[in-house]
């Protein structure tokens, strides 16, 4: 399969899993009310953008911020295919040295999440990872037939969406109380 294919694949399944379990585990994850939400983005509207006073506080927030530890997904269904268990551990390893991974690809990922959040341009240095392991992933899953490779995109999805849960879970709550202080 061409490696352009297994990209623009991955890109539409990224999507449509963020679209469709995201948005539920922010609001779950926040714990706010519709009516608590709906007045935040009511204040943004309100307000146009916000003063250089309240992106500094946002600011100050993301530097002081605590990120907890990203799991690396793992399915048993997976683990009973041995060309796709194999794929998705090599995926892991390239994606390990493409990020110049010392030790656990776990620890590597929240260190990276961590520094693009203190970081001057942290929604740069977030695509930046997210493309390391669209890159892996497509790159291994390409060297497979059709099922496995599906099989080994589909890891690397999981992997990006639990990077994306602990990313938003940390930036939201940020956020709406940065509005809040309008």
């Amino acid at each position: 399969m061409q490696p352009k294919v297994l990209c623009l694949l991955f890109v539409a399944l990224v999507a449509t899993s963020v679209t469709a379990g995201i948005v539920d585990d922010v609001l779950n994850g926040v714990k706010k009310t519709a009516d608590g939400v709906e007045g935040a983005v009511n204040n943004v509207v309100q307000n146009g953008q916000k003063s250089s006073n309240n992106s500094s506080n946002s600011s100050n927030a993301l530097r002081n911020i605590k990120v907890p530890r990203i799991s690396i997904p793992s399915s048993p269904n997976i683990a009973q295919i041995p060309d796709v268990a194999k794929g998705v551990e090599a995926a892991q390893k390239l994606l390990a040295t493409n990020l110049n991974s010392a030790g656990n690809l776990a620890d590597t990922l929240t260190n990276l999440i961590t520094a693009a959040l203190k970081g001057t341009q942290p929604l740069a240095d977030l695509l930046n990872v997210f493309s390391q392991i669209l890159k892996a992933f497509s790159q291994v899953a390409a060297g497979n037939p059709l099922e496995a490779g599906l099989l080994i995109l589909n890891s690397g999805l999981e992997l990006a969406r639990s990077m994306l849960r602990v990313v938003i879970h940390v930036v939201i709550p940020i956020a709406i109380n940065t509005i809040g202080m309008n």
